[in-house]
């Protein structure tokens, strides 16, 4: 046998064993990820419970002593008593609201989002620049779109409880007062929460 084919034979077969002890190294790689992986579907899963951000319930306790934001009126007696997250919820829509008090909802929600469109962007910033805190824009977007989640529940509260208060008043009043304290709420909300945000 020539030289040329022992020394090609030799190399041939140095080449093989080190193509084995690859294998073996991947072999124990996927043994390895096999057993992480059979760790991980052991694990019971994580579970993220919605996030809810009342701009008009919160209330903060601190050393300093508490602060409770955009009550509706007819909650204002029980403050004493009120907790975060411990709040009657807002009244719901109504299916047998009349068309009249459907059609307010609707202008007050409609002029309340054109607010957020065009104000709420300023209101994060100043309350920002007050905290002396940096946010990004997601945190605003985050802001707007939960306000908007509650916007129809907060309406329906305001226009009970108004009436409850302030017996029928002309609609153009009542929609004036209601999309006041709609904004009086976003304003002390978004700075509540944003001053929370930075203390949790």
């Amino acid at each position: 046998m020539s030289r040329e084919i022992i020394q090609y034979i030799h190399q041939l077969h140095a080449y093989i064993k080190s193509q084995e002890q690859k294998m073996k190294e991947l072999e124990k790689e996927i043994g390895r990820m096999k057993s992480q992986l059979s760790d991980l579907s052991g694990r019971p899963p994580v579970h993220i419970d919605k996030i809810d951000y009342h701009f008009d319930q919160l209330k903060i306790e601190r050393l300093e002593g508490t602060l409770t934001i955009g009550l509706n009126p007819n909650d204002l007696q029980n403050t004493d008593e009120l907790l975060l997250g411990n709040l009657p919820p807002f009244v719901g829509k109504d299916p047998e609201k009349t068309r009249e008090d459907r059609e307010l909802t609707e202008r007050i929600e409609k002029s309340v989002n054109a607010f957020l469109d065009e104000q709420l962007e300023t209101i994060v910033e100043k309350a920002t620049k007050q905290l002396q805190m940096e946010t990004d824009p997601s945190m605003t977007k985050f802001i707007r779109e939960d306000i908007r989640r509650q916007l129809r529940g907060q309406i329906d509260s305001y226009l009970q409880s108004f009436r409850q208060k302030h017996g029928e008043l002309p609609e153009a009043e009542l929609e004036k007062q209601i999309r006041e304290q709609i904004a009086a709420d976003i304003n002390r909300g978004v700075y509540a929460f944003l001053s929370a945000f930075r203390n949790p």
